[in-house]
């Protein structure tokens, strides 16, 4: 339809400049020819004259006119029009020799025009689907992904500023313990444990301070015990523990904080995460830190036996070897495996038993298994397991592949580290790093072999409260009355349920009413005990970061202390300083550091268990 109508508007134009009639119609055949006539306008001007054929003072050109006739220019065009329909019949029946026909110069500057563009070629074929895309793309609807079901998103992000930080972040006995200001390298204090009639040393024992009647002191000196009283006797003892110094750091990126930009400040939420990790390292420090490795296990056993209810029996007749580590929260121990490789049926399971190290503060214990006739050696063994307690039953399908146990301690102590509560209150670091000999806790079973119930609990407060003076040194203690049992989830739930059970702990009368039915809550937790010799309270808690296996009884102040009441402590010369470095290259560097100790002052007025089974029957776990 627009083509008969320029063509009808081209033959308009012809008449009204008076062109002929059968020139008119030529126009109206031709659109393309009646454009023609204006590409070759340029033709009526004739060429100049040169050389011998110049006349001075005439005209400059050829002959005639400088303008064609408009029959002249319509013939022209014609041609014209010929010309371009037949270059073009020929750019389609052999376009290779057209691209060669080009100009250099031209086809640098457009190299498209250079292209194979017939219908079978790669380019030709790569335009055409570029077009059938958009014309797809123009053909469907806006939708919630974006225009025609496709990226970008025309919607909103309901992206909420600050970022949500939901990891836990609770660190109690950091918050617990006393933070006190330190001087020098090292805190370095004397301990006066023990005197005359405190009971809390064997060599300060109860006096008589009687006397006889004195009338003179006719034999002064020499009589001065009976004439002035029976002198006391003191015990104690120096504390030298080094300072060590803490420090984490966070980078962050010029583009990160450029990109954060009207969302969040992300150099503040770098240094909020630093700290919090730096919290974290501390509590953990507090807990398992210590410079002196941990022992391996002493012996390990391994007996086979017949497959119980809820057990399930090897699955082919092999004969294992175990290998057994001691593990904290930094790294393990070398390997202690069973004497010689026990021979299992297919209708047996296998307990391995572990005896723990002296003096050993380690959290749980790792169990690698390895099978066949003869020892295959460290290198065949697998992992199998990793558990609180000591005894443990492998059953079912031995691995035949994964980990192996380290040939060497992997990271059990560091000489940079603190002792922590594991540590001393265990007598692992006693008389080393600082600490005088004997300076531990007043109960230690390090194997209890079972779980955490009131039994267990009940003759660690008994012998906390009648622990022998055995303290060499005069470190011991007097009345030990914790106030708080701090263990993992596992064992709280392990002691919930004895103290329900048990016909000796507390008995329930459950008594409903009829209006109540809809009401009952049902579930035993138990968040106090009491303890059955002071009658004091002993509060539960559950540390989130502790590990399965071992559990604490401390007090936090001794009793009637005359001075310097705290059992642990924390002694710091700096406390938590940030800094922000100088910027050396497009990154934000911040660090914290602290220079500080643990500081256990009186360990004796708390107790440990370990070895703490997270059931009490087979299979063990």
């Amino acid at each position: 339809m627009a083509t008969v109508i320029q063509e009808e508007a081209a033959a308009a134009a012809a008449q009204a400049a008076g062109a002929s009639a059968d020139t008119q119609k030529k126009i109206a055949r031709s659109f393309l020819s009646a454009q023609m006539v204006g590409a070759v306008k340029g033709y009526a001007y004739k060429r100049p004259v040169t050389g011998a054929q110049a006349v001075p003072g005439t005209n400059a050109f050829t002959g005639g006119t400088n303008e064609l006739t408009q029959e002249e220019e319509l013939d022209k065009a014609f041609i014209a029009e010929k010309s371009l329909r037949d270059t073009i019949k020929r750019s389609i029946s052999d376009p290779a020799a057209v691209r060669k026909g080009l100009n250099p110069s031209f086809t640098a500057e457009y190299p498209l025009f250079a292209t194979d563009l017939t219908p079978t070629s790669p380019a030709m074929s790569a335009l055409q689907q570029q077009v059938a895309d958009l014309y797809a793309e123009l053909g469907k609807s806006f939708t919630t992904a974006g225009p025609g079901n496709a990226a970008p998103s025309l919607v909103p992000y309901d992206l909420e500023a600050p970022s949500h930080l939901i990891y836990w972040f609770d660190t109690p006995l950091r918050a617990k313990l006393a933070r006190l200001p330190g001087r020098g390298t090292s805190h370095r204090t004397k301990v006066i444990s023990a005197i005359s009639g405190s009971q809390t040393g064997a060599s300060q024992p109860i006096i008589d301070p009687t006397l006889s009647e004195i009338t003179s002191f006719t034999s002064w000196p020499s009589n001065a015990t009976n004439a002035l009283g029976v002198p006391g006797a003191q015990g104690g003892v120096d504390v030298n523990i080094n300072y060590k110094f803490l420090g984490m750091n966070e980078n962050l990126s010029w583009l990160a904080q450029f990109s954060g930009v009207g969302f969040e400040d992300i150099t503040a939420l770098a240094n909020l995460v630093l700290m919090h990790e730096m919290y974290f390292a501390e509590e953990y420090l507090n807990i398992a830190g210590t410079q002196t490795a941990l022992p391996a296990p002493t012996t390990v056993a391994v007996t086979a036996r017949t497959a119980g209810s809820g057990e399930t029996a090897f699955t082919s007749a092999i004969s294992i070897t175990a290998y057994v580590t001691s593990a904290n929260y930094y790294g393990e121990t070398a390997a202690t495996k069973n004497a010689s490789p026990v021979a299992v049926a297919t209708t047996q399971v296998a307990d391995v038993v572990i005896t723990p190290g002296s003096t050993t503060a380690a959290q749980q214990y790792k169990i690698y298994v390895s099978n066949g006739t003869t020892d295959p050696g460290r290198a065949s063994a697998f992992f199998n397991a990793q558990i609180g307690g000591t005894k443990y039953t492998v059953q079912g399908t031995i691995p035949t592949s994964g980990s192996v146990p380290p040939a060497a301690d992997s990271g059990t102590s560091a000489s940079t580290r603190y002792e922590g509560f594991l540590s001393t209150i265990s007598g692992h670091t006693s008389n080393a790093n600082g600490y005088p000999a004997n300076w531990q806790g007043s109960y230690v079973n390090m194997n209890v072999q079972n779980t955490l119930g009131l039994t267990v609990l009940n003759t660690a407060l008994s012998q906390m409260y009648d622990s022998p003076n055995t303290f060499g040194t005069g470190a011991g203690s007097f009345r030990a009355n914790p106030e708080e049992l701090i263990c993992e989830g596992i064992d709280s739930k392990n002691l919930s349920q004895d103290v329900a059970k048990n016909s000796s702990g507390t008995n329930y009368q459950l008594l409903i009413q009829q209006g109540e039915m809809a009401g009952i809550l049902h579930g035993t937790a138990v968040s106090q005990i009491v303890n059955p010799v002071t009658r004091r309270i002993v509060n539960v808690t559950v540390h989130p970061g502790w590990l399965q296996g071992t559990a604490i009884l401390t007090q936090w102040s001794t009793p009637n202390a005359a001075r310097n009441a705290n059992v642990f402590e924390m002694r710091v010369v700096q406390d938590l300083l940030s800094v922000s470095w100088p910027v050396i290259d497009p990154t934000y560097r911040f660090s914290m550091f602290e220079y500080g100790t643990f500081f256990a002052q009186a360990p004796q007025y708390a107790g440990i268990l370990g070895g703490l089974q997270s059931q009490a029957s087979a299979p063990w776990s």
